[in-house]
């Protein structure tokens, strides 16, 4: 792409106003339809692409994260978030994967990896609904405003009001009278509400057996478990919308008659390109797409909304309003709410448990206390101590400096266990006489360094005889080195080493001799020497 990060800036920044720097090579912008927000996109000039599910995880939580809640809520379901690269880039493997990992993410925003300047003009373009003609078109999603509408829970599916509000609105329902159509000599158009008036499963899973169905205004679908009921409902999600929201990954191979209403038969596949799907959620639900096909969740939620809670209302009467109001809100929201049911009664709970342990400890509390006032009022036997302590310091002529009581008992303890430590050493001394007086401390004193000065001497020559010491220790392990290298040796002499050893050498010197006449020897002919000279040649060698 030759549009660079600085240009798409410019050009983004002229044609919407709200836009923002979210970092250094990512921009955000909202898209309007009659000054009323529909979409928020997030363009990224990427130079790498999150390669793993934790890093794209990661990645998601810091730039759209921070703003998900900002505006209605409605607009959390129309984020997108478009990564911009090259063809080179995308040629490796490793991005072509991350390209799949993106683009089949689901959280946060839809996501797209573009390379082209097509699709980025695809992006920032306006929206333009255009209609076949001026007459007035009638749309699923109009249709089912208006039951809506008549049953008086609209506000309870298209505002944006929290969860509690919705539910509020459907308990507090007034159904006003559905006002009569009058006829009109118009057939309904297929591309503005193409209701079907037949199907056939030509090819299609093996349930349902019957294979072909006629509709009419009302339908009861009836059935046993597991006989395909289900599949039926998923056989018209696949002829409005090629996918399913069950399994919206998985590639179901399929081939259908459908009539629709004007009674002409269409032959539908999996084959069909998914342009016509963008077409239809463009001008059904006003939502625009680029490159996938996800007409099945707008479809899915104004249609079959979640077929299991509509079954669930067979099983049981009891529930009826509480079932209703999880079959328009959606799988998702009546999971959420069933989860904060869950979560409320747990804490309620824990919370009647805890106010049983606060009445138990505000008893025991206020025993405590009593406690403590009671025995505040007896006199402390540390009372009579403190007092003593006074008495014997004042006896003794030592200074007591008022303060209370728990200071002072601090500030003393620590000289008076001092004291009380070299005086248990003092009298353990054997030398002197108990009990220890000043006097016998000082000729204590003077006798001990006497004695210093009188071993002095005596310290330097046993610092001399240490030394000495250890030299004798090392001659004495050199010595016995070497009287065990001398029996060795002793051993060796008796076992007659030595003299074979002589007899060695004497021999080396024979066999040298004897290899000096035999020099030559090999050149000579022995074929040419008689017997009785070669014998007579070899005594003499």
């Amino acid at each position: 792409m030759s549009l660079n990060f600085n240009d798409m800036k410019k050009r983004v920044a002229a044609q919407f106003d709200d836009m923002q720097l979210v970092e250094d090579s990512i921009i955000r912008f909202t898209k309007k339809v009659d000054q009323k927000p529909y979409a928020v996109y997030y363009i990224d000039f990427a130079k790498d692409l999150p390669v793993t599910q934790d890093k794209l995880d990661k990645y998601q939580d810091r730039v759209i994260g921070r703003y998900y809640f900002e505006g209605p809520p409605s607009l959390q379901w129309s984020n997108y978030l478009c990564f911009i690269t090259s063809e080179e880039f995308l040629a490796k493997s490793e991005m072509r994967r991350a390209k799949e990992l993106i683009e089949r993410d689901r959280s946060y925003a839809r996501k797209f990896v573009i390379t082209t300047e097509n699709e980025l003009d695809a992006i920032l373009s306006p929206v333009t609904i255009v209609t076949p003609d001026t007459t007035p078109q009638t749309s699923v999603l109009s249709i089912w405003t208006n039951h809506l509408v008549n049953a008086g829970i609209d506000g309870a599916i298209l505002s944006d009001k929290t969860m509690p509000a919705r539910i509020k609105y459907i308990e507090k329902a007034t159904p006003e009278p559905e006002p009569r159509q009058q006829p009109s000599g118009k057939k309904l158009s297929v591309k503005a509400a193409p209701f079907i008036k037949s199907i056939e499963l030509i090819k299609y899973l093996d349930f349902p057996r019957q294979r072909r169905f006629d509709f009419g205004t009302v339908n009861l679908i009836v059935g046993p478990n597991g006989s395909g009921k289900t599949s039926l409902l998923e056989a018209i999600e696949l002829f409005y919308c090629g996918r399913n929201k069950r399994n919206p990954k998985e590639s179901i191979s399929y081939r259908l008659n459908v009539e629709p209403i004007d009674g002409e038969i269409e032959q539908v596949t999996n084959k069909r390109v998914p342009l016509k799907f963008r077409n239809f959620n463009l001008m059904w639900y006003g939502q625009t797409e680029i490159k996938t096909n996800n007409l099945y969740q707008s479809f899915a939620r104004f249609n079959f909304l979640d077929t299991d809670a509509a079954i669930s209302l067979a099983d049981s009467t009891s529930n009826l309003e509480d079932d209703l109001s999880k079959l328009l809100i959606g799988s998702d929201a009546a999971k959420t709410w069933d989860i904060i049911g869950r979560v409320h009664e747990s804490l309620s709970s824990e919370l009647r448990s805890l106010k049983q342990e606060k009445f138990s400890i505000g008893g025991e509390i206020n025993t405590l206390n009593e406690q403590i006032e009671s025995t505040s009022k007896i006199r402390h036997e540390s009372d009579s101590i403190q007092i003593r302590l006074n008495d014997i310091m004042h006896s003794n002529g030592w200074s007591v400096v008022q303060r209370d009581k728990v200071s002072f008992s601090s500030t003393i303890v620590e000289p008076l266990s001092e004291m009380v430590a070299l005086t248990q050493q003092a009298t353990e001394l054997k030398w002197l006489k108990s009990p220890v007086t000043l006097d016998g401390l000082t000729k204590y004193c003077r006798k001990v360094k006497v004695a210093i000065k009188q071993t002095e001497p005596d310290i330097s020559r046993c610092e001399e005889l240490n030394k000495s010491q250890k030299r004798l220790k090392k001659l004495i392990i050199h010595d016995r080195e070497a009287l065990a290298s001398l029996l060795q040796a002793d051993r060796l002499i008796d076992s007659g080493v030595a003299i074979r050893a002589e007899e060695r050498s004497k021999q080396q010197k024979i066999i040298s001799s004897h290899a000096g006449w035999l020099a030559g020897l090999a050149d000579l002919s022995f074929d040419l020497i008689s017997v009785e000279d070669r014998d007579n040649l070899l005594v003499k060698c």
